[in-house]
């Protein structure tokens, strides 16, 4: 059962911020045309965080790794829906990325 809920948040914080990231950054009031590069900010802010969680991994035990920034990534997904504004939406957007 532990392995079902896991794997439910693991999926859950990897894969619901980059599929609907550009339609919420339109309903906070950013023009499509910007929203639609929102998910390119995300993945363009995710490889510096590949590099240094790399690094990390070896350092410290990819599992650790894993689960502290899972955690993390959980927390912006929480966060994600109480921003209003459109740079905040940016920051937002570069840090879970």
């Amino acid at each position: 059962i532990l392995h079902d809920r896991v794997t439910v948040i693991l999926t859950t914080t990897i894969f619901l911020a980059l599929t609907f990231i550009s339609v919420s950054a339109t309903l906070i009031g950013m023009r499509p045309n910007f929203a639609f590069y929102m998910v390119a900010i995300a993945n363009g802010a995710s490889a510096v965080g590949r590099l240094v969680t790399g690094g990390l991994a070896v350092a410290c035990g990819p599992v650790n790794v894993l689960m502290v920034f899972l955690i993390v990534a959980a927390a912006f997904i929480y966060a994600w829906p109480f921003v209003t504004s459109k740079a905040g939406f940016v920051a937002v957007t570069i840090f879970y990325g």
